[in-house]
């Protein structure tokens, strides 16, 4: 059973995982960037299967200008499920994700739709609960046109 104060810092957890889905679908790089502690680590695999990511960014300031130069015309994550594990002042945590990016001149558009699993850990600093780490696996990919009514 848990305490009110584990229920407490799940809920600040779950309020990072859904800033971050927020942040990237703003294209705000500050925004995520401060969700991550000052030596935050965000490792993206964008192939599925791949074992090592492709891609690794180390601190804020790295994590800020990836986000924020995303070329999508527009994404939108969709949190599937979320769970946490608190041990102190850390965790550990996985999110599943359907994340629509929006590519293509406007009138022939295209929905590139990922499948992701993340696989992160958090700390505890005095700035609140932040993400320490998040391993971005691709698990499936789609890509289609994107028809409006």
């Amino acid at each position: 059973m848990s305490d009110n104060r584990t229920v407490v810092d799940r809920l600040a957890i779950a309020d990072l995982v859904h800033g971050y889905a927020q942040g990237v679908d703003r294209n705000d790089g500050p925004a995520v960037a401060a969700l991550f502690t000052d030596d935050g680590v965000l490792a993206v695999r964008s192939k599925v299967g791949e074992p090592e990511p492709d891609t690794v960014r180390r601190g804020r300031r790295e994590i800020a200008d990836t986000i924020s130069a995303m070329d999508y015309r527009a994404t939108c994550h969709v949190v599937a499920s979320h769970t946490a594990v608190v041990d102190g002042d850390r965790a550990t945590g996985e999110t599943r994700c359907i994340a629509h990016h929006v590519l293509g001149p406007p009138g022939n558009d295209t929905d590139r739709v990922w499948y992701i699993r993340y696989v992160d850990t958090f700390r505890r600093t005095p700035e609140g609960w932040r993400i320490a780490t998040r391993d971005l696996w691709l698990e499936i990919t789609a890509n289609g046109p994107l028809t409006t009514i």
